[in-house]
């Protein structure tokens, strides 16, 4: 049989081919991809000749095998297979004396390419002669020749069938099923099998179906796992055939016991995923490589190592390592050159750049793969990344550098020397210490640098008693002759298998200074203002100072062994004690402020401090408490708090009274300017029309000076909000020059050229930051240059910009401010001079409040001027110039009555003039109204008619405000949209009321295109 497999070479050793010869009778030839041999079993001896007489021959030369007809039958490819029997007549064979037949069986291996590796034969025993007796049993025609096939190969069991049933068998087949005839006869084959095959298959199925193909005239060769009649399972190869015999269609199955071949193809099976499960464990890549130096194997690390992926790479076997590109480059390939050279094994480090490009360092281990004959038949190559181990390697060096930059510039003297004195090495701060030169140090002994010999002694009887010395006090002399104090440190150490000892000097004259120092402070603190007190670790007094003894009226021997803490407590809250107690525990320090009680009887207050003492092993011995009397900043700061209360209230009252001001002052003039609107809009009177106007914009006036003092109110409270957004300069400065032409017309000064200026470039520059306190400074400003300006020009722009910061200037011609009284502009309330108060009315607060609100948003105000010539203000915002500018979305202006037909609208107003002007308003829209005058009127209504589709809801009414009458119609109708008129100017009023439920507000004096854009967002469209 041949069979065409897609698996790796082949890799028989003798000891297997003699194991499989010894249990089968058959002979085992190995042979190349060239049909050489180059392995047979000992049993070939059968044939007259030694193994060594048939390595190296061609498989032709002791088989007349036509090995083309047999490459052209295996043109099936590797997917496919092949395999039939060959009968050899005796003088087909080269050598003589050889049975009459004989069965020859290949096994054949492929790589995945498709080139063959190697390939594996069997010749099978002869099949011996008839007998006489045999003859005798043959009495028919057709039994005679069956008989005369069937033990054609008596190696084998051979059985007859009809159909699915036995009729007859050998006695080979007997022995092999352990069985009598008659437990065979009549029976059919998967009775002698399991249930199922190693298939999964079942066995009854499988060989029906087996046999009716083989019924058909198909040949069939195939492994069958069968059981004795003991149950003992083997596996066996069967061939089915289909006999005619006088017309009668019978099956021929010949079976032969391949069990131990089986067991040891497993094993070797095993033992191939065990060495291939072994390898892809391994830490080092590993490959294989043919004599050619393609690629027969590498293991999952070898993968992982050249691509950083750990998976297989079947496109890289078959392929020549030396095709890799940069393989012959340098070293690396003349490396692999002399490991394919068969020199021993070999070990380079290198660093390669794999075919992703990734450069590693990799140290390779390479040696070359012989055949018994000593032969080149490949290379094995181990792989292993080096990387890290060269990293640390690097690391040891550094810190290797960074120990001896410690050593060299250690504050501390250090040396090492054997316990003779020899200086073995020192570093520059040891030779400092004591003054010597380098040829000098290394001649002269350590016992030299004592300055007593005692020390010396005492210091080597601790080492050799204790193993170490820590924290010795000794004195040395330096070259000079002068002393010094030093403290040391020995450890004892190995040094080439020889003791040796490195010593730790440190110079501790300063501090022992220093505690002379500490000595002549104890006196300090007994002549202390504050008292202190020290106790031992349970808390018990065991010093006092003077200024204990002064406060207190007690003596050392009165408060000795005392409690400190109990001598506070009955002054002070136990909840007071418990937390110092408690800080004291955790973090061994505390700061409070306690009650005391002088000699005399008098309450006092102490700044009480309480830290622990530790000695050198960091354990609390004592602590130490500080009392200093604060009897007199106690007072101030309660007298101070009591202030601050005061102030508190005064500022609520403040804030209660501009509150109302604000209610008061806006709702008239909401009737003021809205109804003078309506007149000058409606009236067809010209001279009633020109008093509207008047009315109208002394109104405004009025409304801007109310607007400043509470902006002012605001930014002094501390609550004023800034509303940032992103919007272009031109922009901004075309709407403030629009404003600002309006203005001009109302004060009749169109001689005066007004002009906006920005720097080539910055047309389209965008800022962030508050459009609206941006646009109220530039008014301001402006106004007031047309307020002091009387011919000229009126220009404003922008004067620099760097980085993040932009600065804009408004220059006027006007009168100018003289320097000595530049200073008072900015202030609150104040004008320059009476000239220039009588040529212009204003009440001191514009300038004030620019001032104010630029500093809020971040900045800062300047400005030049010059009497009788003019003024130039200069407005610096810093962090305002994005990184990245979005061109913002225009806003839509327009105050188009909106069409509000069917629609039904509540308004909830208690003065029926700011009513009647919000009426007016409302019907010119098409919708229908209805008036309540207080909130609890509102919140009937709604009760009882819920087909309301707006509510205007004003904040300040009897009996119910607007706030709690919203939330309690919100509570019924949570979908009505209300829109809340508030008079009120102080920051929060506008989160009160959206926070009561309303979804919108509008402050008094109501703008009729701010109302008419509210009702459109609700109304129109719904």
């Amino acid at each position: 049989m041949i069979e065409i497999l897609k698996q790796n070479e082949l890799a028989v050793d003798q000891n297997t081919l003699d194991f499989v010869a010894r249990q089968s009778e058959i002979i085992l030839i190995q042979s190349d991809e060239n049909f050489i041999i180059q392995n047979i079993s000992a049993n070939c001896q059968e044939f007259g000749m030694e193994i060594e007489d048939f390595i190296k021959l061609p498989l032709e030369s002791i088989i007349d095998f036509h090995f083309s007809i047999y490459m052209n039958k295996s043109g099936l490819g590797i997917n496919g297979s092949l395999s039939y029997q060959l009968s050899i007549p005796s003088d087909k064979l080269s050598i003589p004396e050889i049975h009459t037949r004989r069965n020859i069986h290949g096994l054949l291996s492929y790589s995945p390419s498709g080139h063959l590796i190697s390939s594996l034969w069997t010749i099978h025993p002869s099949i011996k002669p008839e007998t006489q007796l045999q003859k005798k049993v043959w009495k028919t025609d057709y039994k005679q020749d069956l008989f005369k096939n069937l033990f054609e190969t008596a190696g084998d069991a051979i059985f007859v069938m009809n159909g699915n049933n036995f009729i007859d068998c050998n006695q080979m087949a007997l022995d092999m099923f352990a069985c009598t005839r008659d437990q065979i006869i009549n029976h059919s084959p998967f009775e002698f099998s399991p249930k199922l095959q190693p298939d999964g298959r079942s066995s009854k199925e499988s060989a029906i179906e087996k046999i009716r193909k083989s019924i058909s005239g198909e040949t069939l060769i195939f492994e069958w796992l069968h059981c004795k009649r003991d149950g003992t399972p083997f596996y066996a190869q069967v061939s089915l055939n289909a006999l005619n015999i006088n017309g009668e269609v019978l099956i021929q199955a010949i079976v032969r016991d391949i069990n131990e071949t089986k067991k040891a193809s497993q094993k070797l099976a095993y033992s191939e995923e065990f060495n291939r499960k072994l390898m892809d464990a391994s830490p080092m890549g590993i490959m294989h490589l043919d004599r050619e130096g393609r690629i027969t194997y590498e293991n999952l690390r070898m993968s992982e190592i050249m691509s950083g992926v750990k998976q297989r790479r079947p496109e890289l076997i078959g392929r020549r390592v030396f095709d890799f590109p940069g393989i012959m480059d340098g070293s690396l390939g003349k490396y692999l050159s002399e490991v394919f050279q068969g020199k021993s094994v070999l070990s380079k480090e290198i660093r390669y750049t794999s075919i992703h490009g990734r450069t590693i360092d990799l140290e390779l281990n390479g040696a070359p793969m012989c055949s018994l004959k000593g032969e080149m038949e490949g290379a094995i190559i181990i792989v292993e990344d080096i990387g890290r181990r060269l990293k640390a390697e690097a690391e040891i060096i550094q810190i290797d550098k960074m120990y001896r930059l410690i050593f060299e510039n250690s504050p501390l003297g250090i040396g090492m020397s054997t316990y003779k004195g020899q200086l073995l090495a020192y570093n520059q701060k040891l030779a400092d210490y004591f003054g010597y030169s380098e040829e000098e140090f290394k001649a002269m002994s350590t016992s030299q640098l004592y300055t007593n010999q005692q020390d010396r002694e005492s210091v080597l009887a601790i080492l050799n008693e204790e193993g170490r010395v820590k924290d010795f006090k000794v004195s040395f002399r330096r070259k000079d002759g002068s002393e010094f104090f030093a403290e040391i440190n020995i450890h004892p150490y190995e040094i080439d298998g020889e003791e040796a000892m490195m010593v730790v000097v440190n110079d501790i004259t300063n501090r022992i200074e220093s505690e002379e120092n500490i000595r002549v402070l104890s006196s300090s603190v007994e002549q202390s203002p504050a008292s202190i007190v020290i106790t031992d670790k349970q808390g018990h007094i065991e010093y006092i100072n003077s200024k204990f003894t002064q406060v207190s009226g007690k003596t050392l021997e009165d408060v000795k062994g005392k409690s400190a803490i109990g001598m506070i407590s009955r002054f002070n809250s136990s909840e007071l004690i418990d937390q110092i107690n408690t800080e004291l525990l955790n973090k061994g320090k505390v700061i409070s402020e306690i009650q005391n009680e002088t000699g005399n009887g008098d309450k006092i207050w102490e700044r009480f401090q309480v830290s622990t003492i530790v000695n050198s092993k960091q354990e609390v011995t004592h602590y130490l408490g500080i009392h200093e009397d604060i009897t007199s900043q106690k007072t101030h700061a309660m007298e101070m708090e009591r202030a601050r209360e005061i102030a508190e209230k005064s500022d609520k009252v403040k804030t209660v009274f501009l509150a109302t001001m604000s209610h008061e002052l806006r709702t008239p003039l909401n009737a003021i300017i809205g109804f003078s609107s309506l007149i000058e809009s409606d009236s067809e009177n010209p001279e009633t029309r020109s008093f509207g106007n008047i009315i109208n914009k002394s109104g405004q006036h009025l409304l801007s000076i109310i607007n400043d003092m509470f902006d002012i109110s605001v930014i002094e409270s501390g609550n004023i909000k800034l509303y940032k957004e992103q919007f272009k300069i031109s922009n901004f400065f075309e709407e403030t020059y629009q404003v600002l032409r309006a203005d001009q017309e109302r004060t009749g000064k169109f001689h005066i050229e007004l002009s906006r200026k920005i720097p080539k470039g910055y047309n389209d520059q965008m800022i962030v930051t508050d459009k609206g306190r941006l646009s109220q400074i530039f008014v301001n400003l402006l106004k007031n240059a047309f307020k002091f300006t009387e011919s000229g020009s009126i220009e404003f722009g922008i004067s620099q910009v760097e980085g993040s910061s932009i600065t804009f200037y408004v220059k006027d011609t006007g009168v100018g401010i003289p320097k000595e009284q530049q200073g008072l502009i900015f202030n609150l309330f104040q004008q320059v001079d009476d000239i220039y108060t009588r040529k212009s009315s204003g009440a001191g607060i514009g300038l004030a409040l620019c001032k104010k609100l630029v500093e809020c948003m971040g900045g800062s105000i300047a400005l030049e001027s010059e009497a009788g010539i003019g003024s130039t203000f200069y407005v610096t915002l810093n962090e305002v110039i994005p990184r990245i500018q979005i061109e913002p979305v225009r806003k839509s202006t327009s105050s188009i009555v909106p069409d509000l037909k069917g629609n039904l609208i509540l308004i909830a107003e208690d003065e029926e003039s700011n009513f009647r002007l919000l009426k007016a308003w409302v019907e010119r829209t098409g919708a229908n109204i209805v008036w309540v005058k207080d909130g609890q009127e509102a919140v009937d209504y709604i009760a009882g008619n819920p087909q309301i589709d707006l509510i205007l809801m004003d904040v300040k009414m009897p009996r119910l405000n607007g706030y709690k009458a919203t939330q309690l119609i919100k509570q019924m109708q949570p979908d009505i949209p209300i829109v809340v008129q508030t008079a009120y100017a102080l920051s929060g009023d506008v989160e009160k009321a959206m926070l009561s439920g309303c979804n919108s507000y509008v402050s008094k004096p109501v703008s009729k295109s701010k109302l008419y854009k509210e009702l459109t967002k609700y109304l129109v469209g719904k």
